[in-house]
């Protein structure tokens, strides 16, 4: 029998201090009226927002730039104590259903350049349900070695990499 070492990735913590009432600031980041007026960068907008407060409810923002492209963000919240703090996890790039286009031929790809390709079954299927407490992904797909053209856009959504030639494609 092998051992296998399973890596618990550490969050991300970003901690801010305002000069600002408390309940505004936690407004600001827990109602989408509040995070349409400042979340996007200098020159964007923030036309859509769902914002449930809760946890477990769903963090959705959509970022749009000047010539009308959408960049989605998309999360749920962990844990919420009003006023007090307020944890999220959420990532850019996917659609509606949760999925990312290319995110795991983009993987295959880095794994492969730092030469841990045996590392990348437990990244895509293991470390991150183990570390949520859900059942380990069972279902299986096929990599090969191809390259592969990144979308500029697929759906309205702008892929990581888009534009960009991979050196694995999935298959199945």
């Amino acid at each position: 029998m092998t051992e296998k070492t399973i890596i618990r990735p550490e969050p991300l913590v970003i901690e801010r201090h305002f000069d600002a009432p408390r309940a505004i600031v936690f407004q600001a980041w827990t109602t989408a009226e509040h995070m349409k007026n400042w979340f996007s960068p200098e020159h964007f907008t923030t036309p859509e927002a769902v914002i449930e407060c809760r946890p477990g409810g769903r963090f959705d923002l959509c970022m749009q730039a000047p010539d009308g492209q959408k960049f989605w963000n998309h999360g749920r919240f962990i844990d919420v104590v009003e006023n007090e703090s307020l944890s999220f996890e959420a990532g850019a790039h996917v659609d509606d259903s949760g999925n990312a286009p290319f995110a795991i031929e983009s993987y295959a790809s880095v794994f492969d350049e730092e030469g841990a390709l045996d590392k990348l079954e437990a990244f895509a299927s293991v470390n991150g349900a183990r570390f949520y407490d859900l059942p380990v992904n069972e279902d299986l797909i096929m990599l090969e070695r191809w390259t592969v053209e990144v979308s500029e856009e697929i759906d309205g959504i702008v892929p990581f990499h888009a534009g960009e030639t991979l050196r694995w494609r999935l298959v199945a």
